[in-house]
Parts: C-alpha cells; sequence; structure tokens
C-alpha cells in the first residue's frame, strides 16, 4: 500500500519539447544525482533507460523502437510509486512524452494522484526547432531533404498523420495545454531556451529554478548532450540511410548510427542548418502566437518569451540542402577510412584478449566470453 504523500510530495514532469536541451538537462540531472538527492530531490528512475523504457510504455510505442510490445508493463507505475514515497521533490524527464495525447496523458498522471504535480516544458524558437528535428529524424532512419521535410510539416497537408505527429511534439501551446490539463497555472512551467551563442550554464540555472535547486550547489553538466551535425554530415547520413534501413532492427540501427557513427560525424565543422530566409517571417507570426498563448493562459515562465521568435537571418545561416555530391563524398571516404582503423584496432585487442583467455582453463567462464568475442571481432 503507497504510503500517505506529505505535503512536501511535488513531482516535476518535464515532458519536453524534443530538440529544447532536454539531452543537455538529462545528463545534468544524472550526474548531480547524489547532489540533488542531498538537497531533497529525486530521479525516481532508478538509471536512465528506465525512463525511457517507461515513457515507450506510456506511449505505447515500444515496437518502434525494436522491442516487444508490453515490454516495459508497469514501468511507469514503479518509477511514480518511488515518487509517491518520497518525502521531497521528485524530477521525471524525457521528451517523447511530449506527443502524448490527452487520453495518455491523463493515464499517466493518474499515477501520480496525490501528489503536488508541476509539468515543465522547456522550448526554443520554430526556426531552430524544425532544422533540430529533421536532423533528429535523419538520425533516426529519416531519407527526406530538408526542403522535403519543410513541404510536409509546412504544407496543406499538415492535418495528416505524420505532420499531425510532429506537431504534437513541436507545437509548445498545445504541449502545455494536453499536459496542463486541470492544473493550476502556476505549476506550469514553460523554461525558454536562450538564443544561440549564450553560456550553456543559462538554460542548466533556469531549469534548476523550477526545481527550487540553486546552481552552485551541483556542478554544470559535463557533455553537450545530443549535439548537433554539420550539414555535410547530415548529408552523408542521409544517404546512408538509403541503404541501412532502420525499420528492419531499430535497436541494431541505433547502436550503429549514435554509437559509432555519429560519433565521428560530430566532429566535421561544416555548419549547422538553417531554414530558408523567405520562411522566416512565417516562423516569426509562429512565435508571436505561442508567445501571445502562453501569456493568456498564465503559465510560470523562467527565462524571456520573446526568444521564442526566431531573430533575423545571419550570414552564417546555411541551407542543408546545398551540400555538394563532392562534399558528401569527401566527408564519407574520411569517415569510413577512421571506421576501418578502429575496426583493425578492436581486432588487434580482441587476438590480445583470446590470447590471455586462452591459457585459462577449459569451462572457465571468462574463457568462454572471451573466445567468443573475439571470434565476433574476426567474423
Amino acid at each position: 500500500m503507497a504510503s500517505k504523500p506529505s505535503a512536501d510530495n511535488r513531482v516535476f514532469v518535464h515532458v519536453g519539447v524534443p530538440k529544447s536541451g532536454t539531452s543537455f538537462l538529462q545528463t545534468g540531472l544524472w550526474q548531480n544525482q547524489k547532489r540533488l538527492r542531498a538537497q531533497g530531490v529525486l530521479l525516481p528512475a532508478k538509471y536512465p533507460a528506465e525512463i525511457r523504457h517507461a515513457t515507450l510504455e506510456v506511449r505505447g510505442v515500444e515496437e518502434q523502437w525494436g522491442y516487444a510490445s508490453g515490454s516495459f508493463h508497469g514501468t511507469w507505475a514503479r518509477i511514480c510509486q518511488r515518487a509517491r514515497g518520497f518525502d521531497g521533490a521528485s524530477i521525471i524527464s524525457n521528451e517523447l512524452l511530449s506527443s502524448a495525447p490527452p487520453k495518455q496523458v491523463r493515464r499517466s498522471l493518474a499515477e501520480l494522484d496525490g501528489l503536488e504535480v508541476h509539468i515543465v516544458v522547456t522550448a526554443r524558437d520554430v526556426a531552430r526547432q524544425l532544422p533540430a528535428a529533421w536532423q533528429q529524424g535523419v538520425r533516426q532512419g529519416g531519407r527526406l531533404s530538408f526542403e522535403d521535410f519543410l513541404n510536409r510539416n509546412l504544407g496543406p497537408g499538415r492535418d495528416t498523420a505524420q505532420p499531425r505527429g510532429f506537431w504534437m511534439r513541436q507545437d509548445v501551446p498545445d504541449v502545455l495545454v494536453r499536459w496542463g490539463a486541470g492544473l493550476p497555472a502556476e505549476h506550469v512551467h514553460v523554461v525558454t531556451n536562450p538564443p544561440s551563442g549564450s553560456a550553456p550554464n543559462v538554460l542548466w540555472d533556469r531549469f534548476l529554478s523550477v526545481l527550487g535547486v540553486a546552481p552552485d550547489t551541483v556542478e554544470l553538466p559535463k557533455g553537450t548532450g545530443n549535439t548537433s551535425l554539420g550539414t555535410t554530415a547530415i548529408e552523408v547520413l542521409r544517404r546512408l540511410n538509403a541503404v541501412l534501413s532502420r525499420r528492419e532492427d531499430p535497436r541494431l540501427y541505433g547502436r550503429m548510427v549514435d554509437g559509432y557513427l555519429v560519433a565521428r560525424l560530430r566532429e566535421e565543422p561544416s555548419p549547422r542548418p538553417t531554414p530558408p530566409a523567405p520562411l522566416l517571417t512565417r516562423f516569426q507570426d509562429m512565435g508571436k502566437q505561442w508567445v501571445a498563448a502562453i501569456e493568456a493562459a498564465g503559465y510560470d515562465v523562467v527565462g524571456d518569451l520573446s526568444e521564442l521568435i526566431p531573430p533575423d537571418p545571419t550570414r552564417e545561416d546555411v541551407d542543408p540542402d546545398t551540400v555538394t555530391p563532392d562534399e558528401a563524398l569527401d566527408l564519407a571516404v574520411t569517415t569510413i577510412a577512421e571506421l576501418l582503423q578502429e575496426i583493425d584496432r578492436l581486432r588487434t585487442q580482441g587476438s590480445a584478449l583470446g590470447k590471455l583467455a586462452s591459457r585459462l582453463p577449459d569451462g572457465n567462464v571468462v574463457r568462454r566470453v572471451a573466445l567468443r568475442a573475439q571470434g565476433s571481432l574476426h567474423r
């Protein structure tokens, strides 16, 4: 039986939106897990993958991510139960929650009945969101050019299934309405992502202030989280997706792309993608509409709502569809060479490990595992 919550039982559910600094913030939360706990703030998931699994359960999309349907049944409830049993504040964070329809939101929050629930939405202007979302789609197997991506999500067919799902994740006022339904406006927090070029601590400090944590009591996140790729790197990956299908094995694709390839492509120095200048007026109007909706709702705002209105274009802005085949080829060849060197290094290490393992007695568990790993590396 659940313990009766005290007056201090609060839970902050950070639901995104995707590409608004969520990976950076989640990295900081886990790196400061012990420091936060000492201040009465709990991460109720036992490890980062658990909250991801719970989110896939909430959304009912296990199969899309390479798991059997129902693989994570009860995970969300267990995480909420830990929050319920903690005498203090808890923080649950995953950006995939942003696209949950009202029925899933109600079912999810029902597990937190009796607690003081707060919803947190991090947001940035749509002119930065759209290129980032397109890039993330490419990293998950997408093949659309940036122009086709914009046409699909901004064109007259916006009410079809894929664009509708995209805007459920990215339309900040809509996310706030779905997750904030029935909650006091002061329990719904909008944290704006500062302009490009701002110090990394700005977003972190704003987020901490919602939790009631002083920045000088924790450390700034190490690493940048889900770092963006340059335009040439995205083009290489987009072309690769034409022959490497994510659908056949989403988990294997994720390991190969995010685990091996993206780590190298991140080092490529080409500019980050930006929308074409003719769309800017439309995005600025959209930002103004978002600001008006948030102000009218009376939500708690941390930061400056004007940051949701895209600034005028700069000379550094680059249309990602202008990458030439030669530029993509040069990067692909360089990356292949680096990966071949890595394979050779791993095989050399595997051979050395195999020699050491062969000296162990037959039947030894370490021997069996090491020799099996060596065999895999030499196939």
